[in-house]
């Protein structure tokens, strides 16, 4: 019964007291309420956003974000001749450490120079390969010492639209800051919509002259999502396949 008392005693206190548990719980209540209305916003526009630039603001390096990229492809552009083709396997488990004989394998005559400028510059720059093992790529582009040039290396099997995107997620740098240099021209349509300035290659390889064109070009471009209208940069004649290119290494 003593009990039963107390808990009816103080069950009257509280509803006695003036109101003011009463309000305090209604007070509470809506300021849950608000709080849940305000989570379930947050959470539609996460959901609205792009996947790719949600994926940009989460991995964003604050070093790269809101600066210009040049991309490189590495076969036909940065030296000449395909990882996939033209080289022996055996470079994928080589110690870059050591003092490997590189034999005819070798950039373009003037890559160095062109990615020491670049680099003053300022820009963020990458490179890409799809070859089957990407070991290879990245153990070249140390042997031959460009890796202290490049601040992202992007080499893995698969279309170069996939290279890019990554790039894009890695860095938080908008595609329409990106300055795009390769050989290939059959398989850049789908980055040009991405709105990818893109600047093709010639026999000669990535030279001063090229990459100052295709600055000038990439300065001019317009602050807008529009795609830019792909005009083949070279007759049948000069664009070369790389199964045109059979040289043993």
């Amino acid at each position: 019964k003593s009990s039963c008392f107390n808990l009816y005693q103080l069950i009257t206190l509280i509803f006695n007291d003036n109101g003011r548990t009463i309000e305090m719980t209604i007070t509470a209540i809506k300021f849950f309420s608000v709080i849940v209305i305000l989570l379930i916003c947050v959470s539609k526009i996460i959901n609205s956003l792009d996947y790719n630039e949600y994926m940009a603001f989460n991995n964003t390096n604050k070093i790269y974000f809101g600066k210009e990229m040049v991309i490189f492809d590495l076969d036909r552009t940065i030296w000449p001749f395909s990882v996939d083709n033209d080289v022996n396997e055996s470079y994928a488990y080589v110690n870059v450490q050591d003092d490997v004989d590189l034999g005819a394998l070798a950039p373009y005559p003037e890559v160095v120079s062109v990615l020491d400028s670049l680099q003053k510059e300022g820009f963020i720059i990458c490179t890409i390969n799809n070859c089957k093992n990407s070991r290879i790529a990245t153990n070249l582009v140390e042997l031959m010492d460009l890796d202290r040039f490049i601040n992202i290396q992007e080499n893995f099997p698969g279309p170069k639209i996939n290279h890019i995107v990554s790039l894009h997620n890695l860095s938080g740098v908008a595609y329409q800051d990106m300055l795009y240099f390769s050989y290939e021209t059959e398989t850049v349509l789908p980055i040009l919509n991405l709105n990818v300035t893109y600047c093709p290659i010639d026999d000669n390889g990535v030279t001063q002259a090229v990459v100052e064109k295709g600055l000038q070009f990439f300065y001019k471009r317009p602050n807008s999502n529009k795609t830019q209208e792909f005009v083949p940069p070279f007759d049948d004649s000069i664009v070369r396949r790389d199964e045109d290119y059979s040289r043993s290494v």
